[in-house]
């Protein structure tokens, strides 16, 4: 896709969420790769070409939770960039990771708008540290 935006990764182990978020991604043109939990993300990420931009990621999931699974991602990719999306105030998520600029929170459910000024944000981050 030569007019994409760059690629996200999105991590949801419920499909609906993560069809409306791909969905909307899609939309305002991103490639989107998708990933059922946090091991399965780590399997699609390493068989990646290159890094996708962004991984939208819940912090809740089977197997393998969103912050464990970025910390894996990093191993490879320290500067890559994360918006964690849950609608549980978890304490896996501590402040200070919060307060790096490459880490950002939305809670669900959120709008459309939140989503895409917290994507637009990132991407900004991101294309800085390239």
């Amino acid at each position: 896709m030569s007019d994409s935006k760059g690629t996200i990764l999105v991590v949801d182990d419920e499909l609906i969420v993560r069809d409306l978020i791909a969905g909307f991604l899609k939309k305002i043109g991103y490639e989107v790769i998708e990933a059922t939990n946090g091991a399965d993300a780590i399997e699609v990420f390493e068989n990646l070409e290159s890094p996708p931009i962004i991984v939208v990621t819940d912090i809740v999931m089977p197997e393998i939770d969103g912050p464990t699974m970025v910390e894996k991602l990093r191993e490879s990719n320290p500067g890559l960039c994360v918006l964690f999306v849950s609608a549980y105030q978890s304490k896996k998520l501590d402040d200070a990771e919060l307060e790096k600029p490459e880490n950002q929170f939305l809670a669900k459910p959120f709008s459309f708008r939140s989503f895409a000024q917290s994507i637009s944000e990132l991407v900004k981050v991101a294309r800085a540290g390239d």
